[in-house]
């Protein structure tokens, strides 16, 4: 049985999980650690971020290049895919 909740009750943390990456191109570039803390840490996340791109350009039927050139060269894109793990305590009604 969960507690009653009241004004003073504190929200539980968010538990997502997600990935984001934005272009090294544009006004808003990533901010990455020094490469001597994660060496190839940043090169492995650009190779992840043009994999994940090339997914739903393939999928709407564009050039698999299409929206990474774009997210290189013109402007932003954002995907965020967040998960939410299933919490057990919480009651669904």
């Amino acid at each position: 049985m969960l507690a009653p909740r009241d004004e003073f009750t504190i929200a539980p943390p968010s538990m997502k999980e997600s990935f984001e990456c934005g272009s090294e191109n544009n006004f808003m570039p990533n901010i990455w650690l020094p490469k001597d803390v994660l060496p190839g840490f940043k090169e492995r996340c650009h190779k992840v971020e043009q994999n994940i791109l090339r997914t739903p350009a393939l999928g709407f039927g564009l050039k698999e290049e299409r929206l990474s050139r774009y997210h290189e060269t013109i402007g932003p894109i954002m995907l965020c895919n967040a998960a939410y793990p299933l919490n057990r305590s919480r009651r669904t009604s």
